[in-house]
């Protein structure tokens, strides 16, 4: 790393060794962000184009017919979300047989399924043991036609076996529009999750 502390306008390296020097890739770095990390405000607000406005979309057990109707969570791929990360608590340690999500994809609008989806069950909320990553669509899947696009809504179910626990974490890939519209924590036949 060579420090350039003043404008320039083209670098030239020169490179001497007794032996080969083999060069991967020469990179020219800005100085260090130093806005980053700090709080800031913005003014108008910003609006959520699908937000979670109560905190419990997805427990509410209202399962989206499709994100038109609002009952949907939506993260964008392009808007720097390379993943999205839901934490459950179910309220007490237990049993933790499967976890279902709520999903819509096919294309329409730029919705899609997702890339991968992992599920993670944890006591304490801080040790996670990882039980099921998938990159699979969705089963269940109900599609109707929207202007010559598909929209699907489908149920992915990632199997849990001889998970205990309180928490439940869940890592989504987004692939475009991800919407969400509940998320599910079977324990006995009992979704822990709901409310």
């Amino acid at each position: 790393v060579v420090p350039l502390n003043r404008p320039i306008q083209n670098v030239t390296l020169r490179l001497e060794s007794a032996g080969d020097v083999a060069v991967d890739e020469v990179a020219l770095l800005p100085a260090k962000n130093l806005a980053e990390g700090c709080a800031y405000t913005y003014d108008p607000p910003f609006r959520a184009k699908y937000p979670d406005a109560e905190g419990r979309e997805l427990t509410d057990g209202d399962v989206s017919q499709g994100f038109e109707d609002g009952k949907s969570v939506g993260w964008g791929e392009w808007s720097a979300v390379r993943e999205v990360t839901v934490l459950i608590d179910c309220g007490a340690t237990q049993a933790i047989d499967s976890v279902e999500l709520a999903l819509q994809g096919g294309g329409h609008a730029g919705v899609e399924f997702p890339k991968r989806v992992e599920a993670a069950v944890s006591e304490d909320g801080e040790r996670w043991t990882r039980f099921s990553t998938t990159n699979t669509v969705p089963a269940k899947t109900v599609n109707r036609e929207v202007d010559g696009q598909c929209c699907a809504v489908g149920c992915l179910s990632l199997p849990t076996p001889g998970a205990r626990g309180r928490y439940v974490r869940l890592r989504i890939a987004p692939k475009g529009w991800m919407m969400l519209s509940e998320c599910r924590v079977w324990s006995g036949g009992v979704n822990v999750a709901l409310k």
